[in-house]
């Protein structure tokens, strides 16, 4: 079987306060860089985590889509890509 996988880029956030009383948001507008906001720590403790509120912003693409061999830096917020 040949199955064309999808791959996912993830910028990770820590934030003093929380974003979104949501675990998930969608952002399927072009306008936005990623797809979506994850923001797990909705769903742990703060004992967990620390004071921290961990935020993911996640853009879905193909495996072979060329972001996936840029180097890191250029896939950061202040590089421009999310």
């Amino acid at each position: 079987m040949n199955i064309d996988y999808q791959g996912v880029t993830n910028c990770l956030l820590f934030l003093r306060r929380p974003l979104s009383p949501h675990y998930w948001v969608a952002t399927p507008e072009p306008t936005y860089p990623f797809d979506g906001v994850i923001e797990t720590s909705n769903l742990t403790e703060e004992v967990e985590r620390g004071a921290r509120h961990v935020v993911y912003l996640t853009k879905y693409m193909h495996r072979e889509d060329p972001r996936f061999r840029e180097d890191e830096d250029l896939l950061s917020i202040d590089g421009g890509w999310l």
